[in-house]
C-alpha cells in the first residue's frame, strides 16, 4: 500500500482513460438492479447512517422514479411531522404555517449529517495524501471525462424537469424546499456530483492503491455502494430511493468523446413509470419537439434555443417550404459532387437576428445508410454558398474549392 502520492507510473497514466470509461458505463446503465445489488445499496446506505452517527430507519420505500421521490419524500415527511404534533386539523396546518412545516423536514433530514461525514472526510484524506500535480492530472483525467458526459448529459437535465415539474404543483411551497434534500445516484445527485467524483477518489483506491488512515476507504465504499441506485432521501424515518432509468439515449460528440442526451423518437431518458425527459443534442425541450414538431408551433415557441431544435427536428428543407423561402443563392458543391449549396436568410424570428442558413447534404450516409440534407447557419453578412461553407469548416473559399471530398 502508498501513503503518498507525488508522481504516477506510467501504468497508472495509462489506466485513466478506461478507469473513466468504465465509470461513464456504469453510470448510462440502465439494466435493473437485481435484488443482491439492492442489498448491495441498502448495506451502503445503512453504513451510511451510521457513521454519521444516526439509526438507519426500519422502512425503506423504493419508488419508480424521481419524479417519485421529489413529491413523496417531503410529503411523506411533512406529514410524520404533522402526525408528531398531533395537529388536529390537516387543512388548517397546511394553510397555517407552511414555513413550519419546511422547518420540519430540515431538521429530520440526515442528509447533510451523511454527506458531511462521509464524503468530506474522505475528500480530505485523499487531499492530504496526494501531491498537487498528481492531484491536478486525475482530476483533469478521469473526474472531468465522467463529469463531462453524466452531469451536462443526464444530471442537469433530469434536475431540471423534476423542477419544472415541483414548481407547477399545488403543494409546490414546502415539497419545493426539499425535493432535492436527495443524495446520490448513478447519474449524480442533485446538489453534488456523486459518479464524478466518486470514480475520482477510487481512482486512487483502485489503481494507485493509495493506503489512508482511520477507515476512511472503508466510508469511501459506504458512500459509493449508497449511490450505486436511483437518487435517495435519507430522513430520520424512513429512506426513499428510486430505481434507475430504463431508457438512456444518448450521442457521442466527435473529437472529445463526451457523451450527451439526444433522441429524435421519443424521451431520451425515462423511467419504468412514464416520467421522462426529451433531449434534442444535449437540450432539454418540450416533447413536442420531438414527437409532433410542426413549423407552426416552433414559430409559436419564444424560447430561441427550444426553436432552433424545433427547426432542425422537423429539417431545414422541411422548414424552408413551410417558410416558402427562396435561395440568395445555389452552386454545385465541390467538395460534395454531385450535391448542391444552397444558401437562405432566415426570418429574424427565428433566431431573433439576422442570420443565413447553408442547406447541404451530408458528405457520408448515416447509419441508415441514407444522405441527408442538414443546415447550419452563418452570419447574415455571407451572401455566397462556397464562401459559408468554407466558414463552417473554417477554411478559406479557394481550399475549399479545392477539397475532393468532405465529411
Amino acid at each position: 500500500m502508498t501513503r503518498r502520492i507525488d508522481a504516477l507510473t506510467p501504468a497508472q497514466r495509462d489506466r485513466m482513460g478506461s478507469f473513466a470509461q468504465d465509470w461513464i458505463r456504469y453510470a448510462f446503465r440502465t439494466e435493473p438492479l437485481t435484488e443482491e445489488e439492492w442489498d448491495v445499496w441498502r448495506s451502503g446506505a445503512r453504513a451510511c447512517y451510521e457513521i454519521a452517527g444516526k439509526p438507519f430507519p426500519t422502512t425503506v420505500v423504493r419508488v419508480s422514479s424521481p419524479l417519485v421521490g421529489a413529491y413523496a419524500a417531503p410529503i411523506a415527511n411533512w406529514w410524520i411531522g404533522q402526525l408528531r404534533s398531533k395537529e388536529d386539523s390537516v387543512g388548517d396546518s397546511v394553510g397555517a404555517s407552511v414555513g413550519a412545516s419546511v422547518g420540519d423536514s430540515v431538521g429530520a433530514s440526515v442528509g447533510a449529517s451523511v454527506r458531511d461525514s462521509v464524503r468530506d472526510s474522505v475528500w480530505d484524506s485523499v487531499w492530504d495524501s496526494v501531491g498537487d500535480s498528481v492531484w491536478a492530472s486525475v482530476r483533469d483525467s478521469v473526474r472531468d471525462s465522467v463529469w463531462d458526459s453524466v452531469r451536462d448529459s443526464v444530471r442537469d437535465s433530469v434536475r431540471d424537469s423534476v423542477r419544472a415539474s415541483v414548481r407547477a404543483s399545488d403543494l409546490s411551497k414546502y415539497i419545493e424546499a426539499h425535493w432535492s434534500d436527495a443524495l446520490g445516484g448513478r447519474i449524480s445527485g442533485i446538489n453534488w456530483y456523486t459518479t464524478e467524483w466518486t470514480a475520482f477518489f477510487t481512482y486512487f483506491r483502485d489503481v494507485c492503491d493509495l493506503e489512508l488512515p482511520d477507515g476512511i476507504w472503508e466510508k469511501a465504499k459506504a458512500w459509493e455502494d449508497a449511490n450505486s441506485a436511483g437518487w435517495w432521501w435519507p430522513f430520520e424515518d424512513f429512506v426513499m430511493v428510486c430505481d434507475t432509468p430504463t431508457v438512456l439515449a444518448y450521442e457521442t460528440i466527435p473529437g472529445n468523446g463526451t457523451k450527451r442526451l439526444h433522441c429524435e423518437t421519443g424521451s431520451a431518458i425515462a423511467w419504468a413509470d412514464g416520467f421522462g425527459v426529451h433531449m434534442w443534442h444535449g437540450v432539454r425541450v418540450p416533447a413536442w419537439v420531438i414527437e409532433h414538431p410542426s413549423v407552426e408551433q416552433a414559430l409559436k415557441e419564444r424560447n430561441s434555443e427550444i426553436r432552433r431544435c424545433a427547426f432542425e427536428a422537423i429539417g431545414w428543407d422541411t422548414v424552408i417550404d413551410g417558410l416558402g423561402l427562396h435561395p440568395i443563392a445555389t452552386v454545385a458543391d465541390p467538395a460534395n459532387e454531385p450535391h448542391e449549396l444552397a444558401l437562405y436568410e432566415l426570418p429574424t424570428d427565428i433566431y431573433n437576428q439576422r442570420v443565413n442558413l447553408l442547406l447541404m447534404t451530408n458528405g457520408s450516409p448515416d447509419r441508415s445508410g441514407a444522405l441527408r440534407l442538414y443546415g447550419e447557419t452563418v452570419p447574415a453578412e455571407i451572401r455566397d454558398p462556397i464562401e459559408a461553407a468554407a466558414w463552417q469548416y473554417d477554411v478559406d473559399p479557394d481550399t475549399y474549392r479545392q477539397l475532393i471530398r468532405r465529411t
